[in-house]
């Protein structure tokens, strides 16, 4: 049970790193993807 915990804790970092690098490339490029 604590490896499944770990392990969605493991995705969301992993996904708040993801969206916070697309944040960063968007604010360089000057405009969004969304």
């Amino acid at each position: 049970m604590n490896e499944a915990i770990d392990g969605h804790y493991l995705f969301i970092i992993t996904k708040v790193n993801w969206l916070s690098d697309q944040y960063k490339m968007e604010t360089t490029d000057g405009s969004t993807l969304l």
